[in-house]
């Protein structure tokens, strides 16, 4: 059987994939250096505070639930920038307090009154990590912008 040449999609394809990659990346959040800044202070906040956990929630708890406020603040901030889904979902997933970083670290030490080395070395690990995903993204849009 013969095959027969198709030549309908390249020439129409390619300006159809350009004109999508633009409409893309026009649906990014622009980059904000103030958004990328407030990110690595809160990782730092963070970091210092879980370093702490070894002491007990309630001499910490004010410290613990403005931090937890500033994250949500950027949290929301964030959202209000159209195209910035992902960015969004990584805080939330930072915020969570039955996951395994900040609101889920936060949470345990004030269940538990205080955290163990170990868990603390851990869960910095992990809420390092987290962040870092977060700055990355951020510093992406610098780069695509």
């Amino acid at each position: 059987m013969a095959q027969v040449a198709r030549r309908f999609p390249v020439p129409v394809l390619w300006p159809l994939l350009l004109a999508l990659g633009l409409l893309v990346a026009c649906m990014q959040a622009p980059f904000d250096q103030g958004a990328l800044l407030r990110a690595e202070n809160l990782r730092a906040q963070s970091l210092a505070l879980i370093a702490v956990a070894g002491d007990p929630y309630a001499g910490r708890a004010a410290d613990a639930a403005a931090l937890l406020a500033a994250v949500q603040a950027e949290r929301d901030a964030a959202a209000q920038a159209e195209g910035n889904e992902t960015v969004v979902q990584q805080w939330d997933t930072i915020l969570a307090a039955d996951g395994p970083y900040l609101g889920g670290v936060l949470a345990r030490w004030q269940a538990a009154g205080t955290l163990g080395e170990v868990f603390r070395t851990e869960a910095a690990a992990r809420v390092a990590a987290a962040f870092d995903a977060l700055i990355d993204t951020e510093k992406a849009k610098q780069q695509k912008g």
